[in-house]
C-alpha cells in the first residue's frame, strides 16, 4: 500500500522549517536577555540620581545652615534681621543653580508660639525659588529644625524646607 510507506517512513525532509522551533527559541531569549539589561542598566541609572541628589540636598541644607548672611553667630540659629533682608538675589549669587546644576526652593516657617502674645506675628520667610517645579519632575525636599533669634533675643523654634531638582 502506497500510504503505509509514507506512514511508517522516518526519513523525511522538513526543509527550513525543521529548525524554526529552535530559532523561535533563540530569538526570545535574546530578546530577553537585551530586555533585562537595559531595565538594569535604566534602573541603575536612576539609583545613581536618586543618591546623587540625596547628597546635594544635604551638603547644599549645610551650606544654608553655615553661611554668614543668615547665621552669624552659631551654625543652625538664624538671624531675624538678617532674614529680612535677604532676597532672592542673595541666594542666587551666593548659591548658583548654574554652579550647582540645580534648581532650588527655600522656606522658613516658624512654629513659635511667641505668637500667642499680642501683637506678635510669625517670623516666615519665603519661598525664595529659582524657578517653578516643572511637571513631571521629580523633587527632593528636605525639613531641617532650626531657630530664629528675633530682636527681643527669643529663639523661636522653626523649619527650615528646602526643595531641590534637576
Amino acid at each position: 500500500m502506497p500510504g503505509e510507506a509514507l506512514r511508517n517512513n522516518d526519513k523525511a525532509d522538513g526543509g527550513y522549517f525543521e529548525d524554526l522551533p529552535k530559532l523561535l527559541f533563540i530569538l526570545f531569549a535574546v530578546a530577553m536577555f537585551i530586555f533585562s539589561t537595559v531595565t538594569a542598566y535604566t534602573a541603575r541609572g536612576q539609583f545613581n540620581e536618586r543618591v546623587a541628589m540625596l547628597d546635594e540636598l544635604n551638603d547644599f541644607s549645610d551650606e544654608i545652615l553655615t553661611w554668614q548672611n543668615i547665621t552669624p553667630e552659631r551654625e543652625g540659629i538664624l538671624d531675624a534681621a538678617s532674614l529680612s533682608r535677604i532676597t532672592l538675589e542673595d541666594f542666587e549669587f551666593r548659591f548658583s543653580p548654574e554652579v550647582k546644576r540645580f534648581e532650588y526652593r527655600i522656606q522658613i516657617y516658624d512654629r513659635s508660639l511667641y505668637v500667642a502674645r499680642e501683637g506678635e506675628t510669625r517670623l516666615d520667610h519665603g519661598p525664595y525659588s529659582t524657578q517653578d517645579v516643572p511637571e513631571g519632575v521629580e523633587v527632593y525636599t528636605k525639613t531641617v529644625p532650626v531657630v530664629i533669634k528675633d530682636q527681643g533675643d527669643n529663639y523661636r523654634a522653626s523649619h527650615l524646607i528646602i526643595s531641590i531638582w534637576r
